[in-house]
């Protein structure tokens, strides 16, 4: 199964663009979300890291600028711990608290355990979520504005559902 052309390249939904430099990376928008992909790398130091997390920064202000207006959520997609990228974490925490303040701001990752970490750094309305082993997961609900907020709910590929991850 071709995912990228049954998924993402062939509906009419909306429209999904990739990246020039990077075409791994790939963004759409849906429902007032900007989806954004990213091709992350934990190594910092490193110049060909730096260089990466320079274009993976640049691709998400290329992708949410110009529709500002038009969306109340940016949901980011990579694997590296935002702990581990205080470079791209700061540049998106600077975004969040001036051009991207009245926006949801989730940054998605794999990991051992399912788990919602509110307000990063202390910055309202941005998460990080960390989806646990059972991947592939197909589904994502993120409840922030219920009594029982915030809470996340997802199921995997097979349609099997998961527990509220809080």
């Amino acid at each position: 199964m071709n995912v990228n052309k049954k998924y993402w390249s062939d509906t009419s939904r909306y429209q999904v663009k990739r990246d020039p430099e990077r075409p791994e990376n790939f963004a759409f928008i849906f429902r007032r979300t900007l989806f954004v992909g990213l091709n992350m790398v934990s190594n910092e130091g490193e110049d060909e890291t730096a260089s990466r997390l320079e274009q993976n920064l640049q691709w998400v202000y290329d992708n949410a600028e110009p529709h500002e207006d038009n969306i109340d959520v940016i949901f980011l997609t990579g694997h590296g711990r935002l702990r581990d990228l205080p470079t791209f974490r700061d540049a998106i925490i600077e975004k969040k608290k001036n051009e991207w303040k009245d926006k949801m701001v989730v940054y998605a990752r794999r990991a051992n355990q399912s788990k919602l970490f509110t307000d990063v750094e202390n910055v309202k309305n941005f998460h990080e979520l960390t989806i646990g082993s059972g991947y592939p997961f197909t589904g994502v609900h993120l409840d922030m504005t219920s009594a029982d907020a915030p809470r996340v709910g997802y199921r995997y590929i097979d349609g099997s559902p998961t527990p509220d991850v809080k």
